[in-house]
């Protein structure tokens, strides 16, 4: 979720954004992905951007088990699971494909085309009721859609220095072709070392190379240095050759200087304006992936724009000196070609943009005004509040922020009680009830909405906007008469019907059955609800909060919060956001959607479908230390940081492991259970001690195989090409577990590395 949202400002709890479209820069291209047909995937779809279009997933199965993750999509809305219908739908061709798109408004207007699903035919109400979209944005997902590479051929001639690219989680490994090692040709590995403890003398435990049977040999690279086989991040297409040849052939190198020749070819976006004109296009910043884009139609007598903010980012380029850092060259072709020099000093630099079949000076560009070097600023999210129906009602309004637009405030109604309580908005200033005229300033819209302003001299003045009265026709000196504003410090509480607003510490709120709509600004809050569909939003630690059976929202932040609630019971997911640390959550069945972000939570979850994410968020770091605690539903957990421990339940479990030292406790019921990142020589263990209690287990374990058996099964999806599949059989019942991307290890393998923990024998 972005920044803005509720969860981590905790100001509001309903958000909708404002957006301002930003031109199309070049022609969208998609990435395709196709679903294993043993479903139960998540695939982590990208965010709407201007550079591609909709993805193309095949194979999606929604009743199989496979999940959208759409956190990339819906960031910096105030969208969330049980308000995802207003911002997704969904629109099935007549070749049965369904195209979902997203609307940041939260209207349900069809917004952007985001994913297709490719011959599947569903509502958004039918995969929400499938479980198949999730919000959350794990550490480790399986991988969204199929990574492409960059291939580069060296010259016959030898003596050629490629800069490898970075490991990417967008990109595989670069496929070269033509090295030769022993001819001087040299791999610069400055990109794919960084942040590391590498140089060369040491490189040999940071890179392994592995020869196929074709004879191609990839190199991959292990941040720890400890010699493990690490990510793949070059494939050399012919060569048979070890990590220590290239370095006695002097083949690779560290050095951050730039590379003699581009590391593999570029390619360009293309563009085309429309005819009617008068179209801004924001251009790329220089990149070592693309090359200049391709701009078709460009008119900049027809009002026609090139935006050059990504371009000249980091320079001291102003519209004014721009001529020192932009130059044009037009081909014999009569395509002018656009490039930037960050020193200013009017040399040719990298191309950025060439403009096809148009012949044009930098000069006649800036007179036209086709340039333009600032963007436009960023729409700010805004919240809504409505108010009750029965008046009487008092809202304290947000302190004016640079990271919110001005609350929009339905069926205010000043003469029926309603009023708007300014201490955020006029804190810090002179301003009086008495004097708040000159602070205060209202504007009628001709759509009647009145908008308010504050100006901190107090002096009259416009200042700035915070507060939109829809539908309203009013001036600051009505509401003042009506009593609808007031400066009462906090704390100040008010309550009409279920909604609850309250700044204090230390509050405790008890209330009996019903729907309830509670946010408290302060620490050490106690805050009792019964059964209803409830939300509670703004405690900042150290807070309790127990509710009833129904459909939750829980938004906290801080640490030491105990968050306890009731069963599900109705359409819907429960959401608890429990905040940085040291947190105690427990859900009883139903649906539920856990988040924590930091060290030693403890979370128990009942019997439903639930979700339990344990990383680092919000740039927070995620120290492990979690226990989790699964019911006997289907349940998707992922894991951050070290020593965490999980009690698998007796349904169909996935779980995403941290960085190590963790312990995966098998059922004593069995179960059907996916680990990922489980890893022998890293302290991961599978903790047998439930399921094999009572189990004739020799002193010598030379009977273990009777109650455990194994296989290693392929899986081409994963780069070590084997998964470790267990059965296990004890007194109560039957466990399947299966460790994702292990290699091909065998139960000596387990034993040997201390990789069980059995009960006694």
């Amino acid at each position: 979720m972005s920044e803005n949202n509720r969860n981590e400002t905790n100001e509001q709890t309903h958000k909708t954004v404002n957006v301002t479209p930003v031109p199309v820069v070049s022609t969208p291209h998609f990435d395709t992905f196709t679903f294993a047909t043993s479903g139960n995937q998540i695939v982590k779809v990208d965010g709407i951007s201007t550079n591609e279009g909709a993805e193309q997933l095949s194979g999606f199965n929604p009743t199989g088990g496979d999940v959208l993750n759409l956190a990339n999509v819906i960031k910096g809305s105030a969208a969330t699971l049980a308000t995802l219908g207003n911002y997704i739908t969904a629109t099935t061709s007549a070749a049965g494909d369904t195209t979902l798109s997203y609307d940041a408004t939260g209207t349900g207007l069809p917004g952007t085309p985001f994913a297709v699903l490719k011959g599947v035919t569903v509502t958004v109400a039918q995969l929400l009721a499938d479980n198949a979209l999730v919000l959350a944005a794990p550490a480790v997902v399986t991988p969204a859609p199929t990574p492409h590479f960059d291939t580069f051929t060296f010259a016959t001639t030898g003596n050629q220095t490629a800069k490898v690219d970075g490991i990417s989680a967008n990109e595989g490994a670069e496929q070269l072709s033509g090295f030769n090692p022993t001819a001087g040709d040299v791999l610069n590995l400055a990109n794919v070392i960084k942040g590391s403890a590498a140089t060369l003398a040491t490189l040999g435990n940071y890179i392994t190379a592995t020869t196929s049977v074709a004879g191609d040999t990839t190199l991959s690279f292990d941040a720890t240095g400890t010699g493990l086989a690490g990510t793949p991040f070059a494939v050399l297409k012919g060569v048979t050759v070890t990590v220590a040849q290239l370095l006695a052939d002097n083949a690779l190198s560290l050095g951050s200087v730039a590379p003699v020749v581009t590391s593999p070819t570029l390619h360009a976006d293309t563009f085309t304006f429309a005819t009617a004109g008068n179209q801004t296009a924001t251009v790329d910043g220089i990149s070592t992936n693309e090359a200049a884009e391709q701009f078709v139609g460009f008119n900049p007598t027809g009002g026609d724009v090139l935006n050059l903010a990504n371009v000249i980012k980091g320079s001291a380029a102003t519209l004014a000196t721009l001529g020192n850092y932009i130059t044009a060259t037009t081909s014999a072709a009569g395509d002018t070609t656009l490039s930037f020099d960050a020193t200013g000093t009017g040399l040719a630099g990298t191309p950025f943009a060439v403009l096809k079949g148009v012949t044009v000076t930098v000069a006649q560009l800036l007179t036209d005004n086709a340039l333009e070097v600032a963007l436009p600023p960023a729409a700010l999210p805004f919240d809504t509040i409505t108010m009750a129906t029965a008046g009487n009602q008092t809202v304290l309004v947000d302190a004016i922020s640079t990271k919110e637009a001005a609350q929009q405030f339905v069926a205010f109604n000043p003469t029926g009680g309603d009023v708007l309580n300014l201490a955020n908005v006029v804190a810090g200033s002179t301003a009086t009830l008495a004097t708040l005229g000159g602070f205060i300033t209202a504007t009628t819209s001709a759509a009647g909405d009145t908008t308010l302003s504050y100006d901190p001299t107090g002096t009259g003045q416009a200042g700035t906007a915070f507060a939109v009265l829809k539908g309203v026709s009013i001036t600051v000196a009505q509401l003042l008469a009506d009593n609808a504003l007031s400066l009462t410090a906090a704390p100040t509480t008010s309550v009409s019907g279920t909604h609850v607003n309250l700044v204090q510490n230390s509050a405790v709120l008890s209330y009996g059955a019903g729907n309830y709509d509670i946010s408290v600004k302060g620490t050490g809050e106690t805050i009792t609800l019964g059964a209803g569909n409830s939300e509670v939003s703004g405690p900042t630690g150290s807070s309790t909060i127990t509710i009833g059976d129904g459909r939750q929202e829980v938004l906290l932040t801080g640490t030491g919060n105990t968050i306890t609630v009731g069963n599900n019971t109705t359409t819907g997911v429960t959401e608890i956001l429990a905040g940085s640390g040291q947190e105690h959550v427990t859900a009883g069945n139903g649906a539920v959607y856990i988040v924590g972000s930091g060290s030693s939570d403890v979370v128990s979850v009942g019997n439903g479908n639930d979700t339990v994410i344990e990383t680092a968020r919000n740039g927070g770091t995620s120290v492990g230390l979690t226990s989790v605690t699964l019911g006997s539903g289907t349940d998707a957990v992922f894991l951050g940081g070290n020593g965490n421990t999980v009690v698998m339940g007796a349904g169909v479990d996935r779980i995403y492991g941290g960085a190590g030292g963790d312990s995966f406790v098998v059922n004593a019921l069995g179960g059907t259970d996916t680990i990922s990142n489980f890893t022998l020589t890293n302290a991961d263990t599978l903790n047998l001690t439930q399921i094999l209690s009572g189990a004739a287990l020799a002193h010598d374990l030379s009977n273990l195989s009777s109650f455990i058996s194994l296989s290693s099964v392929i899986d081409t999806k994963v780069a070590s090409g084997y998964d470790t599949s267990l059965t296990i059989t004890g007194t109560s019942g039957t466990a399947h577990v299966t460790l994702l991307n292990t290699g091909a290890i065998t139960l000596a393998n387990l034993v040997g590395d201390n990789s069980l923990v059995l009960p006694p024998h």
